[in-house]
């Protein structure tokens, strides 16, 4: 039988040859309609699409983590500095005499912030951060439908039925 199609051979699993073997039984299909099928789906563009989509929203989901911390460090970053900045107002500074009572003061005042903090953390998931989340987080800060559409739109000058595959050496080589 001469065909203008190109012949391709590969080697595939018992199990997959199988059931290829079984989808063909029927009359009128053939071995080869259905791999061409099978290549013609798998190397389609909805199928990178579908890829595409997902690679998109783990980065999506990643971005939005991503901001969380930003945010969370910015605001850790704000609140150490206006703790120290006030503390360094109000502070006098001691005479020579009273230094090492002050350092006493201050290792003490440091640990009780510290276990301080712990046990706040430990009892609630509330905190300040949750507020700002509220604050910050909108509409705006992730792709919308029309956005993703549009990252799978053809770039301009390239057309739509062009694929690397048509380009692209051929399989029996």
């Amino acid at each position: 039988m001469t065909t203008s199609k190109p012949r391709v051979r590969a080697y595939v699993d018992h199990d997959t040859y199988a059931k290829l073997q079984f989808a063909t039984t029927r009359p009128h299909v053939s071995i080869s309609d259905t791999v061409n099928n099978a290549l013609k789906v798998y190397l389609s563009d909805e199928y990178s699409m579908e890829r595409d989509s997902a690679i998109l929203r783990r980065l999506d989901r990643m971005t939005r983590e991503n901001e969380r911390f930003n945010q969370k460090l910015a605001i850790q970053s704000e609140a150490l500095a206006g703790f120290m900045l006030c503390f360094m107002r109000m502070m006098p500074y001691p005479p020579e005499s009273e230094r090492a009572a002050a350092i006493a003061r201050g290792d003490k005042q440091f640990d009780d912030l510290v276990s301080s903090l712990k046990e706040r953390l430990q009892r609630t998931s509330k905190s300040l951060f949750g507020t700002f989340e509220d604050v910050y987080s909108d509409e705006s800060a992730f792709f919308t439908t029309e956005e993703l559409d549009l990252l799978h739109r053809p770039a301009p000058g390239e057309e739509e039925g062009e694929s690397d595959a048509e380009t692209g050496p051929s399989l029996d080589e």
